[in-house]
């Protein structure tokens, strides 16, 4: 089991393989602690792979995980490439539910 600190280690870290780990321990039903540093910490990576996780969490994940994987979106860098994207995701996700 990953501690908070070492998801926030692998947050920071620039590998691709980074990203697959998080991907597969963030799996839902975890602490909502956890799940919620997972998904923030791919916000500050700079790996195509983490933005679109956090896309798919966004457009299928849980409500209050979507919503921490939109703040984590916006602390990232540069991240017009996926606005378009994210209005059509919210528009969808906001007449579904």
């Amino acid at each position: 089991m990953f501690g908070l600190k070492a998801v926030a280690a692998l947050g920071d870290c620039d590998e691709a393989e980074a990203v697959e780990v998080l991907k597969e321990y963030w799996r839902p039903n975890r602490h909502a602690e956890m799940t919620r540093a997972i998904l923030l910490s791919r916000g500050v990576s700079r790996q195509p792979a983490a933005v679109e996780f956090l896309i798919s969490v966004i457009d299928d994940g849980r409500g209050e995980d979507a919503a921490t994987a939109m703040v984590a979106l916006g602390w990232g860098r540069s991240r017009d490439d996926v606005r378009e994207r994210l209005a059509e995701i919210v528009g969808r996700r906001g007449d579904e539910r």
